[in-house]
């Protein structure tokens, strides 16, 4: 499903993983998370870009990245998309955020959004 979306859009995928091992994990709710932000980063990624994942592990927590250049959300959607009482001009979109929020907190991680320049 997701690899069509991409093939529709041109859009190609670079990914750097920088640990060895595995993650230990609920299967399904990761999988659903990553498949959530992944869809997310497709849909508004621009036609023919690249999607960047990047994932280190730095013996004390994971952090994963995915950077993509597309409609870029302003600074107060990037506020309000985690907080508790969320509003979207994209009803899909933050119910899909709400559910990914849901799931890194369980595993009590957390998880952000940021513009970081030139619609990234």
């Amino acid at each position: 499903m997701l690899q069509s979306l991409a093939n529709e859009k041109g859009v190609k995928f670079y990914t750097k993983i920088d640990f060895d091992g595995f993650i230990t994990a609920d299967k399904l709710a990761i999988t659903k998370l990553l498949y959530n932000l992944l869809s997310t980063a497709i849909f508004y990624a621009e036609k023919n870009s690249t999607i960047v994942t990047n994932a280190i592990y730095n013996n004390t927590f994971y952090k994963v990245s995915i950077s993509y250049c597309g409609n870029s959300l302003s600074d107060e959607e990037c506020r309000r998309m985690f907080s508790k009482n969320p509003r979207f001009s994209t009803v899909g979109h933050g119910i899909k955020m709400q559910l990914c929020k849901k799931i890194i907190d369980f595993h009590k991680g957390k998880i952000s959004v940021c513009n970081c320049g030139a619609n990234i």
